[in-house]
């Protein structure tokens, strides 16, 4: 399934430094590498791609609300171009190099990597059945692997010769160090717990939300799981009979989908929205079944908030295009 994730700030600055890349240096060059640069599973993409953005634009001292995964993986800044900041691009990987260089900064790297890591995956501990030790040792893995794809993605970004856009990962060299720590069988529960982060993380939002009367159970909070998964997976499926690709419009509280181009003739940013809001109908009815009236009507705000700022995102991406495109 062809995808990309949107990570929406919600309210930390760890996840506002995240989001940079979309408000900041966006071209179609980025918007087109959308749609080929995140052709992998979402497990791959949940953990490796966040840090990427959120440390170089905390270097840069940029801070934007809302970003695209393949905007991630070309934050480390393709060669300038005359319109760009060359200077300013080349500071944000030569500073980051450097840190990365010295053991303190790798330390500080490492640190703040692992806390956004534990933030964005709920439960994951609990999950997987690991202890404290374990669960450390896999968001250290997680975070080592990430880092080095990004002094990867910063040296390029650093030659002029180089396409941040064009740098591939070897997925199994990546996934070895977590593969090795968790042994084969927990290893596959971790790539399914992968996969089913986004749903995890729409459903502690909503048991954030509701009061001690409406709580979820644990059973609700399994099937929920399950729901939203299942309906992403049929939604992209069927997207990719028609020729679709799939933007996955993701941040702290869960994602929506979309059909995107993919096809000779690109959906204008309204059917790609509309697309979205059938996404979210869907959802809603696969969960109205699990739910009761007063956690749906938390669940539908949730999901409101989120088409609102996709439509913005679509905004923001329209206003990036050249004239004429």
């Amino acid at each position: 399934m062809k995808g990309s994730i949107l990570f929406l700030t919600g309210t930390t600055l760890a996840l506002a430094a995240t989001c940079a890349a979309l408000l900041h240096q966006v071209s179609m060059e980025r918007a087109r590498a959308q749609a080929e640069a995140t052709l992998r599973q979402q497990w791959e993409f949940r953990f490796k791609d966040l840090y990427r953005s959120r440390s170089n634009s905390q270097l840069a001292q940029s801070v934007a609300p809302a970003s695209t995964t393949a905007a991630q993986q070309d934050r480390a800044s393709p060669a300038p171009r005359p319109s760009e900041s060359a200077p300013a691009a080349r500071s944000a990987n030569e500073r980051f190099l450097a840190l990365l260089a010295t053991p303190a900064g790798h330390s500080q790297l490492l640190a703040e990597g692992k806390l956004d890591v534990r933030r964005h995956s709920p439960d994951l501990a609990k999950a997987l059945r690991l202890t404290p030790e374990q669960e450390n040792q896999i968001l250290g893995a997680e975070v080592e692997q990430a880092l080095k794809d990004q002094a990867r993605a910063a040296r390029c970004g650093l030659d002029p010769a180089c396409s941040v856009s064009s740098l591939r990962i070897d997925m199994e060299s990546y996934q070895r160090p977590i593969k090795d720590l968790l042994g084969a069988e927990k290893f596959s529960e971790y790539k399914s717990y992968r996969k089913t982060v986004s749903a995890r993380l729409q459903v502690r939002e909503l048991r954030a939300r509701l009061s001690a009367a409406n709580a979820l159970s644990d059973e609700q909070a399994d099937a929920l799981v399950a729901a939203i998964h299942e309906e992403g997976e049929r939604f992209g499926a069927e997207a990719h009979e028609m020729g679709r690709n799939v933007d996955s419009f993701g941040s702290w509280t869960g994602s929506l989908m979309a059909a995107t181009e993919g096809t000779g003739n690109p959906p204008s940013d309204s059917e790609i929205l509309s697309s979205a809001r059938e996404f979210a109908h869907r959802v809603r009815e696969r969960v109205a079944e699990v739910l009761t009236t007063e956690q749906m009507r938390e669940f539908d705000q949730i999901q409101e908030a989120q088409l609102v700022q996709y439509q913005r995102i679509l905004r923001l991406r329209s206003d990036a295009r050249p004239s004429g495109q």
